[in-house]
């Protein structure tokens, strides 16, 4: 599968417990928190909003990292970028 086709996925299967974790929820939203993050930064405005959003992909790597470890799902390169 591909990765933003995984991304997309995560938004909605964080409540299937059988299938998933909840975890894969933060997943899924670092993309739109990052595209949130460039445009502000694209238009160079709102310091405050760019700081707390690039805080909350941060926060939300670790546990894309461990959902990723529940589900014994491997790091391909597109997470990695």
């Amino acid at each position: 599968m591909r990765g933003w086709a995984c991304a997309w996925m995560s938004l909605f299967m964080w409540t299937d417990t059988k299938n998933g974790s909840w975890l894969i929820l933060f997943g899924g939203l670092i993309n739109p928190l990052a595209i949130a993050y460039v445009m502000l930064r694209l238009i160079d405005r709102v310091p405050r909003a760019r700081f707390v959003l690039a805080s909350a992909i941060l926060f939300c790597i670790p546990f894309t990292w461990l959902c990723l470890l529940t589900l014994k799902m491997g790091v391909l390169i597109g997470h990695v970028i």
